[in-house]
């Protein structure tokens, strides 16, 4: 149709389709400007919006207070007038802009502080066999250097070492308690060739490894818990927290003994 052709060429068309009308909604509300009023009979065969549309348009631009709905058989849409629509955008446009000058700093800033803060992971394990096979695997995985500091010894921590298998580039560190029997340290030997291992006198009932300086297990003693539902194991997936608890096994392996 040449009218619909002609609308679609305007400036005005680009911009009210950018501002956010529909192609449907820019057309109906341009012709209307034009002729001030119509049925939608008309504004189909004038503009080519589907009749079956007609009606869903006329509804959106009325709320919008830029055209009055004339009742009767049949109805007749009549345009308010162009400032009325001007200020409509104006206000509108507005608005937005205050909104996001009062946000855009706020959330910039937001966005900023959650890339420089890393959060760690935590998970705890409560289900024994869950917390062994974690335990088991992630030893597996690991691709560098493993850390153990062994304070107590109970049937958890046995198994766990029974079940450990690492790969021959690993190295191995143990600071152990010297309450540990020779089982432990017999374990702890057949892990790997490059496994080097001290003692230290007394430690906390806390039994930990530690995993290519980014994940810390920790293993809490069953002697001490006293709940009902015993945590198993705390793993804790954060590289600071890994290099942390490295400086401080490595503090620990200067004062202990051969």
């Amino acid at each position: 149709m040449a009218l619909r052709s002609l609308i679609e060429k305007l400036p005005s068309y680009r911009l009210l389709r950018e501002y956010g009308l529909t192609g449907y909604e820019a057309l109906t509300l341009l012709y209307l400007a034009s002729v001030q009023e119509a049925t939608p009979r008309e504004i189909s065969e004038k503009t080519g919006v589907p009749y079956t549309k007609v009606y869903e348009v006329i509804r959106k631009l009325h709320g919008r207070g830029w055209i009055e709905v004339i009742e009767g058989r049949p109805i007749v849409c009549k345009f308010r007038s162009l400032d009325c629509v001007i200020k409509s955008i104006r206000d509108d446009l507005e608005r937005k802009f205050r909104e996001l000058e009062s946000s855009l700093a706020e959330d910039v800033a937001r966005l900023r502080f959650a890339q420089s803060v890393k959060r760690p992971t935590a998970v705890v394990v409560y289900r024994l066999p869950e917390a062994i096979e974690y335990v088991v695997s992630s030893v597996r995985a690991a691709q560098h250097a493993i850390w153990f500091l062994i304070a107590y010894v109970d049937d958890v921590l046995q198994q766990v070492l029974a079940k450990l298998r690492v790969g021959a580039e690993v190295e191995i560190r143990a600071i152990i308690s010297q309450s540990c029997g020779n089982a432990v340290l017999a374990l702890l030997k057949t892990l790997s060739k490059r496994c080097s291992i001290k003692y230290i006198k007394s430690l906390v009932p806390l039994n930990l490894v530690l995993i290519d300086l980014a994940k810390v297990i920790f293993i809490p003693s069953y002697v001490l818990a006293t709940t009902t539902l015993k945590p198993s194991i705390l793993v804790v997936d954060d590289s600071e927290v890994a290099i942390t608890t490295k400086n401080y096994l490595e503090f620990l392996w200067r004062h202990a003994s051969s």
